[in-house]
């Protein structure tokens, strides 16, 4: 559709997925060709306006049916990426979205068991890779000399920190990284590098980044939520540091966060190691061991499990019920180890961790064996 005169072209394209990515010429559209058997995206087409679809030209096609593929845009708006992507390793290929015509070229070929993605800067590539780093690293590379020789280090890798993704902006990152099982949001000045985390006052909590399209830009949009607070957007100022709520979760009935109070445990694991436990409960709430406790966890493919709002669970929270969540090895929620450490000939730490978990919070009183439910 020509959205400046409401004229619907005759062009079209079928079978396909994902987002559709413009280059720079305003009639160049690159997309995910699907297979019509499996569904699965398997090339990479161009598409010019005003032709057919079967002109169509194929610009990749991925052979490795393991792996899962797809096109996009930077930010900044001055490259085009062919995302290749399977469980331990990918790849990605690169041309300027003012030659649409050119062919792409691989920024680094795939290696095994090595992650890595991008995000391009007004004067160079930033790398979150887990190359000899297993909870990432950050590392930056040249416009124009993008193998991984060439890749020097920013943030190097940390035991503690895993690093989930980069936000950018013209004159700013914002990195994702996790530790102690929260999600920690950490602002770097491109112009001198000056750093600070984002406060967000709570104890167990979910953050993660929201929509932010304007690379010109020092406003930073995040999503928020805890045991306590419905889910929310904040925007926060990059540059001031001032955030502001622009959109919160109504919670039907009526709700007042400050008629409830959450905590952050620590539980220890048969074999020493400290299993971190967020829970809530109503004010009012004694630590007799005669309170029932709903007890959840999930610790698997490394999905982490945060502490997040739940309105259907106010009515047991009214009714004295203590919820807890155990974040338990299998998931990520202290890294890539905790996942590691949960899985094949570990995978029975997922099953004890939730166990400790439970007799932890007998033991401490916030429930009793005859209430505990999980």
């Amino acid at each position: 559709k020509n959205l400046e005169t409401g004229e619907i072209l005759k062009d079209a394209v079928t079978n396909t997925s994902s987002d559709p990515t413009w280059a720079k010429d305003n009639k160049t559209l690159f997309y995910t060709s699907k297979n019509p058997i499996t569904l699965l995206s398997e090339k990479i087409k161009r598409h010019v306006l005003g032709s057919a679809e079967t002109q169509d030209v194929t610009v990749y096609e991925e052979k490795d049916k393991s792996n899962y593929i797809g096109v996009g845009k930077f930010k900044n708006g001055n490259y085009i990426a062919i995302y290749s992507q399977a469980t331990l390793s990918s790849e990605i290929r690169l041309i300027d979205a003012a030659t649409p015509l050119a062919a792409f070229k691989v920024f680094q070929p795939r290696m095994k068991d090595v992650l890595y993605d991008i995000v391009a800067l007004a004067d160079k590539f930033l790398i979150r890779t887990n190359w000899n780093a297993k909870n990432f690293r950050l590392m930056e590379c040249p416009l124009d000399n993008t193998g991984s020789a060439q890749w020097k280090e920013v943030i190097p890798h940390r035991e503690d920190v895993l690093i989930q993704g980069i936000e950018e902006f013209k004159s700013y990152i914002v990195i994702n990284e996790r530790k102690d099982g929260l999600v920690k949001m950490r602002v770097r000045n491109l112009t001198d590098n000056a750093e600070h985390y984002i406060d967000f006052g709570e104890a167990a909590y979910a953050a993660n980044f929201n929509i932010n399209p304007e690379y010109n830009s020092t406003n930073f949009r995040y999503s928020y939520t805890s045991l306590i607070t419905p889910a929310s957007i904040f925007d926060y100022d990059l540059f001031s540091k001032e955030k502001t709520l622009k959109k919160q979760q109504e919670v039907l009935g009526g709700y007042d966060p400050k008629e409830y109070i959450t905590e952050r445990l620590s539980a220890t694991a048969k074999d020493g190691t400290k299993v971190p436990i967020s829970l809530v409960y109503k004010k009012g709430f004694e630590k007799n061991g005669n309170a029932p406790l709903l007890l959840y966890a999930y610790g698997s493919y490394g999905a982490s499990t945060d502490a997040s709002f739940n309105s259907s669970r106010l009515s047991l929270l009214n009714r004295g019920f203590v919820f807890a969540i155990a974040h338990i090895r299998g998931g990520q929620d202290l890294g890539r180890q905790w996942y590691l450490d949960g899985k094949l000939l570990k995978k029975k730490n997922t099953f004890t961790d939730f166990i400790d978990c439970g007799e932890f919070l007998v033991k401490e009183k916030y429930t009793g064996k005859e209430h505990l439910y999980a």
